[in-house]
């Protein structure tokens, strides 16, 4: 079956679904009239709340201000107050709280309900692969989901990928290959964009569980009337999922393109593994020329021997590019130019290795006795102060015993004082008073007060002096190693000196070799750089051809992939898109469905309000009222998504078209009687019931009592 009647035979058979009334109770709906009593209340209350709060503030400052002047009225009466003097004042009082009452009653008026319309909002639930659907806003009021991707004629490329050669390896062969990646590459480049938008609604949307979440309370059927009406057709909706499930089989696409890549590669491989295996083998070759030529013409030397190999000639002191171990000239051809300054180098060298020797140990003597002065002068030093330090401890450590002593007695003289104090507060206290012993106690008391005072003096003393050694002791301490850093700061510059002259006393020995030196490292910097620059040239120039070809394969290969993995990558999003769409729900057949929701305007004094009532649920509040200024909220939202849904209906459109379904003036009287079975519930009384009949004019005028 094609798409065209596959379309048609799913749409022939879809079905309709819609609450019939917006207001739940006991999981069923209730009837149309029940349902506009609710609604009339709830939005009776939004518009009169304010109005009601004020008519019941008035009633009571009215009556108390009339009260209040009836009181004055009769204290005027018995003569407690002078009552021709206070007649004006209980008159214009009794004046003002009447006319706060009769402003409460009758003067100011509820809000005015402008629009109390009911809207439909219609959604198409589309069967798609087993277990899933996908749901269509039919309202239009969410932005359209877009899918866009772009494509190349892949067909004809998997075709002329399944052409490329990939053995024998031969100049021919790769010549094809390069011939057939270049024609991929110029196919690559004819790329047509598609762009697809549907009023799909994803399964992440507070949409999706709105429609969900009514689902369990639909009947079969559509309303009669719907302001809003339906943009998006059930016919339309099964076209937009036919087109989805095509995009979706972009993973084959997917797949094919991978396979591309994957043969590309494949076949590419084998050529360009030669290539570098030719370009390894120019490597190799230049690199046997330049061993040969290095060995002809340094004959084996190691230029770039270790220098402390050959300390004892004093070549640590020597800055030297290249160097050549002491000796190595031996057993050499004398007609390689290295091995003729390298004879004439080992002979000064071994010519001035004894004096060398000289100088170094005469610097190792200095040295010596220059470490072992410092450490004589530094041993002085610590003697020094280390016996004034200890004697300042020892004197530090007496005044501490003077302290720890003097401040035991203290605290045991203390400790006497607070005792005789006590004893003479209980000789004076008790039921008997013996003020000669609390005299007595009083007089020792003060004793060991004075007692106390004296220990404490001493044990400040004694702390004082202690502190004041401690300070001395530090101050000792800090001298002694200031002396001594500067004593072996001294040393270490003495030394490093000693070092310096045996540094230059040796390089002036080693002058006219070294200038030897030099010349035969400039002739082996000239020969390195002859054949270096040689060798590169030639290295270069039979590269080159191998690694032209090696790139132009690669880039081409490379070229290819990019757009490939373009494609790839927004064929995938495409995929991740619809998968955002499914929706795990078993559907059999494609099902419209619509949902109930009351907008209600209000106008205020700052402008008009609008209040969007969702599908309702009644509930049983803990609280019931008889009273006709107190209203019971007896409704909540049948679920957390419908209530955020209303959101989406607050805008100007949709207001605009639900003025056309207003009810207001066209309410049924028998609505009167429902609004009676509320007051028999408790919700509100039937004063409150009176007002609200009065309000949509469900009663005469005169009929409120």
């Amino acid at each position: 079956m094609d798409d065209l009647s596959r379309s048609q035979n799913l749409s022939s058979q879809n079905c309709n679904l819609f609450m019939d009334t917006a207001v739940i109770s006991d999981n069923k709906p209730v009837s149309e009239k029940s349902e506009i009593a609710c609604v009339i209340s709830k939005a009776f209350n939004i518009a009169a709340k304010d109005h009601i709060k004020l008519e019941l503030t008035s009633i009571i400052v009215g009556i108390i201000l009339l009260v209040f002047s009836i009181f004055l009225l009769i204290l005027g009466g018995v003569g407690v107050i002078d009552l021709a003097a206070g007649l004006i004042g209980i008159v214009v009082l009794a004046c003002i709280g009447a006319f706060i009452i009769l402003y409460g009653l009758f003067i100011h008026k509820p809000d005015e309900i402008s629009m109390l319309s009911k809207v439909y909002v219609v959604s198409h639930l589309i069967p798609y692969k087993p277990g899933s659907a996908l749901l269509f806003d039919g309202t239009g009021i969410i932005p359209e989901q877009v899918m866009e991707y772009k494509d190349i004629p892949l067909a004809k490329i998997k075709e002329l990928s399944s052409k490329l050669p990939s053995s024998p390896i031969s100049y021919k062969n790769e010549t094809a290959l390069v011939d057939i990646l270049d024609q991929i590459k110029q196919l690559t480049g004819k790329i047509k964009k598609y762009q697809f938008k549907a009023p799909v609604v994803p399964n992440s949307n507070l949409y999706v569980n709105a429609v969900l979440d009514s689902l369990p309370y639909c009947v079969k059927g559509a309303p009669l009337r719907n302001p809003l009406g339906t943009k998006i057709s059930i016919q339309d909706a099964v076209q937009y999922r036919q087109e989805i499930e095509r995009l979706e089989e972009g993973k084959e696409a997917i797949d094919t393109m991978n396979e591309v890549k994957n043969t590309i590669t494949h076949k590419s491989k084998p050529f360009i593994d030669n290539l570098i295996k030719c370009l390894n083998d120019i490597d190799s070759y230049i690199s046997n020329i330049a061993e040969l030529l290095r060995e002809r013409f340094i004959n084996g030397f190691n230029i770039h021997a270790d220098p402390k190999a050959d300390a004892e000639y004093g070549y640590e002191y020597v800055n030297s590019k290249y160097h050549i171990k002491v000796g190595s000239s031996e057993n050499k051809n004398i007609s390689n130019p290295i091995n003729t300054f390298q004879r004439v180098i080992d002979y000064f060298d071994e010519s001035i290795r004894r004096e060398i020797g000289r100088i170094r140990k005469d610097g190792e003597r200095r040295i010596k006795e220059r470490k072992e002065r410092a450490e004589s002068e530094e041993r002085l030093i610590r003697q020094n102060y280390d016996l004034q330090i200890e004697s300042k401890k020892s004197e530090k450590s007496t005044y501490e015993k003077q302290a720890e002593n003097a401040y035991r007695e203290y605290r045991s003289s203390y400790n006497q004082y607070k005792s005789y104090l006590e004893e003479a507060r209980r000789a004076r206290s008790g039921e008997y008073p013996d003020y000669e012993k609390a005299q007595h106690y009083e007089e020792m008391a003060q004793y060991y007060k004075m007692q106390a005072d004296e220990y404490y003096s001493q044990y400040e003393d004694a702390e004082s002096r202690a502190e004041a050694l401690e300070n001395i002791i530090n101050k000792l301490e800090s001298r002694k190693k200031r002396e001594i850093k500067q004593i072996r700061d001294k040393a270490s510059r003495d030394i490093a000196s000693i070092k310096e002259e045996i540094k230059n006393e040796i390089l002036d020995l080693r002058k006219f070799i070294n200038e030897i030196i030099e010349k035969r490292n400039t002739q082996i910097e000239m020969f390195e750089k002859i054949y270096n620059t040689l060798l590169s040239s030639e290295k270069e120039l039979q590269s080159a051809p191998f690694n032209n070809r090696k790139n132009t394969i690669m880039e081409l290969q490379s070229s290819i992939f990019s757009v490939l993995d373009d494609r790839i990558k927004e064929r995938s999003k495409v995929l991740q898109q619809i998968g955002s769409f499914k929706i795990n729900i078993d559907m059999q057949k494609p099902t419209s469905i619509y949902i109930p929701f009351w907008i209600i305007i209000v106008k205020r004094k700052k402008g008009p309000e609008t209040i969007i009532f969702p599908p309702l649920k009644i509930i049983h509040p803990s609280e019931t009222s008889k009273s006709r200024w107190k209203f019971v909220e007896f409704t909540a939202p049948l679920s957390n998504a419908l209530e955020k849904f209303t959101d989406y209906l607050k805008t100007d459109w949709i207001i605009n078209e639900a003025k056309t379904a207003s009810i207001l003036g066209k309410i049924d009287h028998q609505v009167a009687s429902e609004i009676d079975r509320l007051v028999s519930r408790g919700f509100f009384g039937q004063g409150y019931a009176d007002r609200i009949k009065k309000y949509y004019g469900l009663i005469p005028v005169g009929g409120e009592k």
